[in-house]
This record gives structure tokens, sequence and C-alpha cells, in this order.
């Protein structure tokens, strides 16, 4: 028996192992403009199953975690356009900063520049229109290693070498897979507004002595 409070000071109660987050939300009566949910204080996908009760809330995006929610879903479906438009690509880091987001690329065999910007919006668009699943892919950390290490990903590799974890997760939308804690949106539906603004230089983990990137925000 799994039981729930809700933030509004409702309760619920499920007879099974595991329950999806948006379940819990909908039956304590929070499930209205949320895009992702906290159990305990730990912010969950909305389709993530958990296995223990707890105090649940909504994450909106009136919230500024529920925004960065929304933000770092968004620097997903940017990195996913750009691998559909130059295939070979490779991912550094992609955070939410203050007024948005930004991912550092790794583009093989081309330059992107703040002309192609236009072109990577439109592809983002028509991802989004796709509504291609979230999906969360759990993994043991030598798993990982050796996945992106067959995808010839430096930058991923270096990242889960550094992390003293039993084991990672991964989030996948269509053929894009990227190293990431969540949580996420459900679909690439849930991201409809977006506005690519620059491109910069950024050396890898911010040493000169690291291969330049480029930055997109």
């Amino acid at each position: 028996m799994l039981k729930f409070e809700g933030s509004n000071g409702k309760s619920c109660e499920f007879d099974r192992e595991s329950v999806r987050a948006s379940e819990v939300l909908e039956a304590l009566g929070l499930q209205k403009k949320a895009i992702a949910a906290k159990l305990d204080g730990v912010a969950v996908d909305l389709n993530r199953e958990v296995s223990a009760g707890g105090i649940m809330e909504p994450l909106t995006a009136a919230d500024e975690e529920g925004l960065d929610v929304l933000r770092h879903s968004c620097a997903h479906l940017m990195a996913q356009a750009i691998e559909r438009l130059y295939p070979g690509t490779h991912f550094g880091i992609g955070p939410c900063i203050k007024d948005g987001f930004y991912y550092d690329v790794d583009v093989a065999g081309a330059v992107i520049t703040e002309q192609d910007l236009p072109a990577i919006e439109a592809e983002m668009r028509r991802l989004a229109g796709a509504a291609e699943r979230v999906e969360r892919v759990e993994m043991g950390r030598d798993e990982a290693l050796r996945f992106f290490g067959d995808r010839s990903d430096p930058y991923k590799v270096e990242l889960i070498t550094d992390l003293d974890v039993p084991g990672v997760s991964l989030y996948r939308q269509g053929n894009y897979v990227d190293l990431c804690r969540g949580p996420h949106v459900p679909d690439t539906s849930w991201l409809r507004n977006f506005k690519l603004l620059s491109v910069a230089g950024a050396y890898w983990r911010g040493s000169e002595k690291n291969k330049m990137l480029t930055r997109v925000y």
C-alpha cells in the first residue's frame, strides 16, 4: 500500500507496488498545470514510477524549479534538432541559466553561426509537433560508459568517469539520447515557446587546455 499526502493537505492511497507521479497528483487534485512533481522534496518526471509514498507536490511553470524543467527540456530539444541537422555532433553540458539555457556542442565537420539558428529553431518546432515521448533510462555506471564509448562520445565518457556513483540516468527522445538527472516534460509537444539567441565559443569544462566548443544560447 502506497500512501501520499499532497501539498494541499489531501491524501490518497494506492494498493500496488508502484504508481506514476501524474496519477498521484491527479488523485490529490494537483495535476492541473503540473509539468513535473516533487516527492519528499525530490523532483521527478510526471511519467516516473514511484515505489514509496510521501509528500507529493506539483511543479509548474510558475515555479522557478518548474521553469527550469521546461528550460532544460528545451535544451534537449535543441540538441536533438542540432544532431538531426548536423549528424555526428557531440554534446558537452547544457545547463539552465538565469534567463534560459545553453548547450555546448562539438559539430563534426561544420560550424554553427547565428545565421543557422532559424533553421535549428524550425527543426525544434517540427520535433515539438511530433510529440516524441521523453523516456528516462537507468543504467549502471559501467554500462553507461560502454554505451557512450560505443557512440564515440568523449564528453559523456569523461563526465561519467568523474562520477563516483553506481549508476546514472539517461533521457531518450526519438534517436537522441543524453546523460541527464532530469526531470523532463513527458513529451516534446510540451515545448512550444523558445527562441535561440546567440552563439559563442567555450572551452570544454572551462579550460583553455581543452577543445573549443560552440555554445548556443
